[in-house]
């Protein structure tokens, strides 16, 4: 039997590990708000103007490190403004309206032909030709690439949709002087054919789709390219602005990296934040764009590759006056990404 002052001292120790026990759970639960939850930022803050591309989920990277305050904790105010193409976000960086834009390679590949000062970031996302859909009514006698012989397309020229339309037209073994090229920016192309200006139109996803909502499937016919081309998408800024931001610049290229790993731990909550932030989308649509393209936060040395091939088919099409493919690796700036991910830099440099 225990007397008085054994009994006072096992309750003694049972307190004792209680107390312990409960301070370890608080330590831990300090630290685990601590770096799981979002720190407040409160230093100076600057200023990041981000020229985007129309189409949301291609976006979906700084969209959400928005939505999800990234920016602002690490110290950005990141002003975003949309643009209706590819092409516009390069004029708008080179105007001096943005200081990073977020635009096509093909596109891209283009201006560093003309602005030896822009330089890539990484590449955010990439996409699949099959994004890409030849549309035209059936009444136009179009059912294969190869009856686009002689015939007008709609499409932005200058942009990654004339390079597919290109390779398409090659493994069809048309030749591309054979096919009339109408202009128009992707929100207006659609224009072209229900105003019956062109015979068939190209556009990617979403406004594919929407085409094909209003003219309604059963008066259309659709192709896909079969190029098997991926187009990636880039992150660009100007020397200029490495010179005097590059700090902001990491800053950028952290947040967007921690809005990646929110969207592959977090799928539903990733699909109703970008609910919430597009609403005029269909759900539907969006599970399909979802798929087409991919988040990613790199610079390989595919994309390199990639570039030259564009470079030369810009070269041999007679829409640069350069006759050499330029040296690529002069038009990366590989710091920002060393710093924030220097396992996806596989470019030798």
């Amino acid at each position: 039997m225990l007397n008085q002052n054994e009994i006072t001292l096992r309750a003694g120790k049972k307190y004792v590990i209680l107390a312990v026990g409960v301070f370890v759970l608080a330590i831990g639960g300090y630290y685990w708000f601590n770096h799981t939850s979002p720190q407040k930022y409160n230093g100076p803050t600057e200023k990041i103007t981000v020229g985007l591309l129309p189409v949301p989920e291609a976006n979906a990277a700084f969209l959400l490190a928005q939505a999800k305050g990234y920016f602002a904790n690490n110290g950005l105010n990141v002003i975003s403004k949309e643009y209706s193409s590819s092409v516009a976000v390069e004029a708008a960086l080179k105007n001096g309206e943005i200081d990073v834009g977020a635009v096509a390679d093909f596109t891209n590949v283009g201006s560093l032909f003309t602005n030896p000062t822009e330089r890539i970031l990484a590449r955010f996302a990439t996409v699949s030709d099959a994004s890409f859909k030849i549309i035209t009514k059936k009444t136009s006698g179009i059912h294969a690439w190869r009856d686009l012989k002689g015939k007008k397309v709609g499409l932005a020229k200058g942009s990654a949709i004339e390079y597919l339309l290109d390779r398409n037209l090659l493994l069809a073994s048309v030749r591309a002087s054979d096919v009339r090229i109408v202009d128009a920016l992707p929100a207006t192309t659609a224009e072209l054919l229900t105003t019956d200006q062109a015979d068939a139109v190209i556009l990617a996803e979403p406004f594919a789709s929407n085409l094909i909502g209003t003219l309604g499937a059963e008066t259309i016919v659709t192709l896909t390219s079969e190029s098997a081309d991926q187009i990636s998408l880039l992150a660009v800024t100007d020397q200029n602005f490495i010179n005097a931001h590059s700090r902001s610049l990491q800053s950028l290229l952290a947040s967007v990296l921690k809005a990646n790993q929110f969207m592959r731990d977090n799928p539903a909550e990733t699909k109703t934040i970008m609910a919430r932030l597009t609403p005029n989308t269909k759900p539907a649509d969006k599970d399909r764009l979802f798929q087409l393209y991919q988040t990613t936060l790199e610079l390989p040395q595919s994309l390199l590759l990639a570039m030259e091939d564009k470079a030369r088919w810009y070269i041999d099409n007679k829409l640069t006056d350069q006759t050499e493919v330029p040296n690529y690796l002069n038009s990366i700036y590989f710091d920002a990404l060393e710093k924030v991910k220097p396992e996806a830099i596989t470019i030798t440099h």
